[in-house]
């Protein structure tokens, strides 16, 4: 999906996703074409709002995720959460 430069990130409107602006999030490839990250979140954060995004760093180029923000819901508290997301597909 990426090409020399690109990095894929999530964006979001918490500091933890870089609050829409800062690329803070970077995912990291593993096998089988997964991407990975882990995030610390404050107990006190209950959802939040996100994309992807394919940022080159050479030519400073972003390619956003189609569609709506995703949004994300704790039913508990947000530790130790786990989700398996793919670029374009909204789960509902």
């Amino acid at each position: 999906m990426t090409n020399m430069g690109e990095n894929l990130y999530i964006l979001g409107d918490i500091p933890e996703l870089g609050n829409w602006k800062d690329f803070v999030c970077k995912l990291t490839w593993s096998q089988g074409h997964n991407w990975k990250t882990s995030l610390n979140l404050s107990n006190a954060i209950s959802s939040f709002k996100y994309k992807f995004v394919c940022y080159n760093e050479n030519s400073k180029s972003m390619k956003w995720e189609d569609g709506p923000d995703r949004v994300f819901t704790f039913s508990t508290s947000p530790q130790a959460h786990e989700t398996h997301l793919k670029w374009n597909e909204l789960l509902i």
